[in-house]
């Protein structure tokens, strides 16, 4: 499939942009600034998404990149939200499959 392809549906367009920020963690600075930018770029990519099993796993793997790198350099509040949200939300992805009785469990 081409880049085009991909981008004419939603969770090809997720695909690529989670690329994209994968492709900026993996080589950009260890900067409490610029992590708190890319946590923030995957969590609204990843909030707006519908996810194949490969892009979850990619996704999961910037959230890892992002709080390994903040360990060694701080973190801010933003950051420490963002990834936490984020991987709250990873447990209704494709890696781990749906528990709808846990979801309405902590609700009811």
């Amino acid at each position: 499939a081409t880049h085009a392809d991909a981008t004419n549906s939603i969770s090809g367009l997720s695909s690529v942009l989670t690329d994209a920020v994968a492709t900026v963690v993996a080589s950009q600075d260890a900067d409490i600034e610029l992590v708190e930018q890319a946590a923030v770029a995957i969590e609204e990519v990843f909030a707006r998404s519908e996810f194949e099993t490969a892009t979850a796993t990619t996704t999961l793997n910037i959230f890892q990149t992002l709080a390994e790198t903040s360990a060694e350099i701080g973190i801010t509040s933003i950051s420490a939200e963002t990834i936490g949200l984020g991987l709250s939300m990873m447990l209704d992805t494709p890696i781990l499959g749906k528990n709808d009785s846990n979801i309405s469990a902590k609700f009811d």
